[in-house]
C-alpha cells in the first residue's frame, strides 16, 4: 500500500496496518493517534511481535543454512529446510531469503549432478580405478563428519562424490549401462573369487599317458588364470572336453575344486585368483574337437616360481626339483608353451608387477627351459627340446580400446615389439634352435586375449570369443587321435 487513510482507520485490517507499519508507510503511534479501536490495539501489537519474532529466526536460520557446504547434500537439505518454513503463504510470513534459497538448492542440484555424470564417465572409461571395496562404499555412502572432511581434501572422483554426501544405487548402474543384467550386486561388491590351487607335490605322479603337456608362464595377475579359466569355460559351454580326475597317494583328487572354480568364475563374472602366485600346479583334459580327440595335461607354473628360480642361482634342472616340478619338464610328453603378457601394465593396473619384472621372469623362464637338461650346454633333453609349439598371448587386450581382433592383434605386435624385444629375439632363437613352429617360419604365435570387458567391481562382461579361439588353437597345433570312422579304421592323426 502506497497511502495511509487516516479516516478508514478501523477499516483496515490487522494484517493490512502491520505492512502499512513495515513498509514505513505509517508509523504504530500514528495509527493509534488516529484513533484505532482499543479492542483491536492488542492484535496489532501481538501482529507485530509476531512477526519481529519471526524476522530474528529467518536470519538465525538462513545464517544456518549458508553454513552449511555449497556443493554437499547437506546444503542442499540446509536450503530445503530453510524454504519448508519460510516460503509460506500468506507473504507477511515468507522468509526474507526465500528466493536466495530457491537459486542455491537449484545452483547445488546442477553441481551435484555433475559429479553424478563425472562419476560415472569414469567409470565406464576407468573401471579398473573402482573396486569392489570403493563400489560398495559409493553404493552405501558416507555419513561419519570424520570421514566427509577427509574426503574433501582428496581430489579423486571418487571421493568427491562422496563427500558431496552422495551414493548411487545397484539400479544407477543398470540403468547408465555400467553394469549389464548379469552381474549381481553381490558379485559387484565381492572380493575377487580366491581359488584353492593345490601345488603339484600333494597332486601325485604327474601323467605321463601320450598326452600332450600345455604350459602357461607369466607373472602373478598378469591373466594366466583368466586364460585357464575362458578355455575351461569355453569348452565346458560347447561340451568338447571331458575333465579327467587325477588321484593322488592318498586317493584323493585335489584339482577339481579349482578346475569348477574357474569355470564358475566366468558366469560369476568375476576374475579368478589362484591362491598360490608360486605355486605348479596340472589338470588333466581330453578334448574332443573337429572330430579329433587330444589328450592334455594343462600346467600353470606361477610366475613367483620362476622368480625363486631365479633368486636361487641355480641351474634349472636343480631349481625345478627343489619346486617339484622336476617330473613335469623332464617327462617326454610332448609340449605346448604359452606364455602370457599382461597388457594392462601399460596403464598401471597391475599391482603386483611391472614391466621390469615382467621381463625379468620370461627371460628366466626361458632360459631355465633351455638349459635343464644335459651336456655340454645343458640343452641335450632340455624342456625345449620337446616342445612342438610355442606361443604369446598378450592378456586383457579389451583395454586397448578396439573390438577388431587383427587390430588387436596388431596392437599386441607392437607392444611386444616395444617392450619386449630382447625376449622375442631370444623366443625366435630358441625355436629356430629346437625346430619349433617350423610351419610359420620358427616364429612364436602371437594372440591377443580378453575374457571380457572389464567393469567396475572387478567384474567382467563375459565373451567368449577369444577363449573359443585359443581352444581351436590348442586342438589344432596339438597331437590328436582322428576319432571319425576312417580315423579309427586307419589310425590317422
Amino acid at each position: 500500500m502506497n497511502e495511509f487513510d487516516p479516516l478508514r482507520v478501523n477499516s483496515y485490517s490487522i494484517i493490512e496496518l502491520a505492512d502499512m507499519i513495515e513498509g514505513h508507510v505509517v508509523t504504530k503511534d500514528e495509527i493509534y493517534a488516529c484513533g484505532l479501536a482499543a479492542p483491536r490495539r492488542p492484535q496489532l501489537e501481538t501482529e507485530l511481535n509476531n512477526r519481529r519474532h519471526v524476522i530474528i529466526e529467518d536470519e538465525e536460520d538462513w545464517a544456518l543454512a549458508t553454513r552449511k557446504h555449497t556443493t554437499t547434500t547437506e546444503g542442499y537439505e540446509g536450503y530445503e529446510y530453510y524454504l519448508r518454513k519460510y516460503d509460506k503463504w500468506p507473504p507477511e510470513y515468507r522468509g526474507k531469503y526465500v528466493a536466495y534459497a530457491k537459486a542455491a538448492i537449484d545452483d547445488i542440484a546442477i553441481k551435484l549432478e555433475k559429479l553424478k555424470t563425472e562419476l560415472f564417465e569414469s567409470m565406464r572409461e576407468e573401471p579398473w580405478l573402482f573396486k569392489a571395496e570403493g563400489v560398495k562404499k559409493l553404493l552405501e555412502g558416507v555419513s561419519r563428519p570424520e570421514e566427509l572432511e577427509a574426503l574433501r581434501n582428496l581430489p579423486d572422483i571418487t571421493s568427491k562424490f562422496l563427500a558431496s554426501g552422495q551414493k548411487i544405487s545397484y539400479e544407477d548402474l543398470r540403468n547408465k549401462g555400467i553394469i549389464p543384467s548379469n552381474i549381481k550386486i553381490e558379485n559387484l561388491i565381492a572380493e575377487d573369487q580366491f581359488l584353492v590351487q593345490t601345488n603339484i607335490s600333494d597332486l601325485g605322479t604327474f601323467p605321463i599317458e601320450k598326452r600332450t603337456d600345455v604350459y602357461f608362464f607369466g607373472v602373478p595377475r598378469g591373466g594366466k588364470s583368466s586364460v585357464l579359466a575362458g578355455i575351461l569355460s569355453n569348452m565346458d559351454k560347447r561340451g568338447v572336453a571331458i575333465y579327467q580326475p587325477h588321484w593322488n597317494q592318498n586317493d584323493q583328487d585335489l584339482v577339481s575344486e579349482y578346475y569348477y572354480g574357474l569355470i564358475e568364475s566366468t558366469r560369476r563374472g568375476k576374475f579368478p585368483v589362484s591362491t598360490q602366485a608360486d605355486s605348479i600346479s596340472f589338470m588333466k583334459l581330453d578334448l574332443k574337437l573337429k572330430k579329433r580327440q587330444n589328450l592334455l595335461t594343462f600346467v600353470e607354473i606361477g610366475g613367483e616360481a620362476f622368480e625363486q628360480v631365479y633368486e636361487s642361482h641355480k641351474r634349472g634342472y636343480s631349481a625345478w626339483g627343489e619346486l617339484g616340478a622336476g617330473s613335469c619338464l623332464r617327462s617326454q610328453n610332448r609340449k605346448l608353451l604359452i606364455f602370457i603378457l599382461d597388457y594392462s601394465l601399460v596403464k598401471g593396473i597391475n599391482n603386483q608387477s611391472n614391466e621390469d619384472k615382467q621381463r625379468r621372469v620370461l627371460n628366466t623362464a626361458l632360459q631355465i627351459l633351455s638349459t635343464d637338461g644335459t651336456g655340454r650346454n645343458y640343452s641335450d633333453g632340455c624342456t625345449l627340446s620337446k616342445v612342438d609349439t610355442v606361443a604369446v598371448i598378450v592378456t586383457k587386450s579389451d583395454l586397448m580400446e578396439c573390438t577388431d581382433r587383427d587390430q588387436r592383434t596388431d596392437i599386441a605386435l607392437k607392444y611386444i615389439s616395444n617392450n619386449f624385444a630382447a625376449f622375442m629375439t631370444a623366443l625366435e632363437n630358441a625355436c629356430s634352435k629346437f625346430g619349433i613352429n617350423k610351419a610359420i617360419g620358427y616364429k612364436p604365435y602371437v594372440m591377443a586375449f580378453s575374457l571380457g570387458k572389464l567393469l567396475v567391481g572387478n567384474t567382467y562382461a563375459y565373451d567368449p570369443t577369444d577363449s573359443e579361439s585359443i581352444v581351436n588353437f590348442i586342438s589344432d597345433v596339438t597331437a590328436g587321435e582322428n576319432t571319425s570312422f576312417l580315423g579309427r579304421v586307419f589310425g590317422s592323426n
